[in-house]
């Protein structure tokens, strides 16, 4: 018998790299903690395919809901930009979320963006994000598929943008 995290480290082991991402991505923080498995990794160092899931383990994106969403995740990560992946907005979720430039990605794919009532939600979600000062940038996972690099660079260069603005906005406030 062994523990789960060793299993989780011996069934890594036997996988190709795409296997492996999604493998790690799916399992890792849901039904895992991400440090029990470093600490059995770190113990089987010399392993056979240690090495690649150590990589795995640093690039990993657990939390994610759909398949455009890990790829745009593992993307923003293997650019070492990172994002909060279902991160809770108010009373709202956004699929990639980050805080200090108050920006969220939204993956939409057909199959729960498809009916009228969801597409009006949605629309009235974005709309409250946006009067709260959100800026939420929409793609479709179709767009995810073709065009992953343009999505990435698109959503770095933006990040970044508003990261600058509100950063100099808060300098250039006068203190009370």
């Amino acid at each position: 018998m062994v523990t789960i995290e060793q299993a989780f480290v011996d069934m890594a082991a036997t996988l190709q790299k795409a296997e492996l991402e999604a493998f790690v991505d799916a399992t890792l923080d849901v039904h895992l903690p991400w440090r029990r498995v470093a600490e059995v990794c770190e113990a089987s160092s010399g392993m056979r395919g240690m090495t690649a899931l150590r990589e795995q383990l640093r690039r990993c994106c657990p939390g994610t809901r759909s398949e455009p969403e890990r790829m745009v995740a593992r993307a923003l990560t293997a650019r070492n930009f990172r994002m909060e992946i279902n991160a809770r907005v108010g009373p709202f979720y956004g699929d990639l979320v980050d805080f200090r430039a108050r920006v969220i990605v939204e993956i939409d794919g057909r199959e729960f963006h498809i009916g009228p009532a969801e597409f009006s939600n949605d629309r009235r979600r974005q709309n409250a994000l946006v009067l709260e000062g959100w800026l939420v940038l929409r793609y479709s996972a179709a767009t995810v598929r073709a065009d992953l690099d343009r999505v990435v660079d698109e959503i770095i260069s933006v990040v970044r943008k508003r990261r600058r603005s509100i950063d100099s906005t808060s300098r250039a406030l006068p203190r009370s």
